[in-house]
């Protein structure tokens, strides 16, 4: 997914975690648990119910295999 054709971070969120699946047999725990950031918190920020915080996203970034610019 382009990251540059989304206009709400939620649903890229949604379609990079797909891609990750798909390509490198990633799921959604596995990248909450090599980020440290709890599975029930990033399913709530997937469902609309959390807004991501910023220090959360600097976990997330290396896990999921993006750059701060991204």
């Amino acid at each position: 997914p382009d990251i540059y054709a989304y206009h709400d971070y939620r649903d890229f969120l949604r379609d990079w975690f797909k891609h990750l699946k798909t390509v490198h047999g990633l799921s959604t725990r596995q990248v909450a648990k090599a980020s440290g950031v709890s599975e029930s918190y990033l399913s709530m920020v997937l469902n609309g119910t959390r807004r991501l915080s910023v220090d959360q996203l600097q976990k997330l970034l290396p896990a999921l295999k993006l750059e701060r610019s991204e």
